[in-house]
């Protein structure tokens, strides 16, 4: 999968603890491409603490139905590769 450099980050829930809320709003500029390799979002999850963000895990996702109707607002129910 390509990588174009756009690195976005969501709102860090300090008090979440065990149970951390994440409802941000992301947006990125896609490329006009029909190629498949443009067709998949690459979600990397961490764990920021003081001294260091920890990966908890990673997961790539087919943005292909999104592209075609030009909206997403939901859930990806799919589990996190370590």
């Amino acid at each position: 999968m390509p990588r174009l450099g756009a690195h976005k980050k969501t709102r860090v829930d300090i008090k979440g603890g065990q149970h951390p809320e994440w409802d941000g709003e992301v947006r990125f500029t896609i490329m006009k491409s029909t190629a498949a390799n443009y067709r998949k979002l690459e979600v990397s999850c961490y764990a920021q603490e003081p001294r260091s963000e920890d990966l908890l895990g990673k997961g790539v996702v087919d943005i292909s139905e999104t592209l075609r109707t030009g909206e997403f607002d939901g859930t990806f129910a799919q589990p996190l590769d370590n």
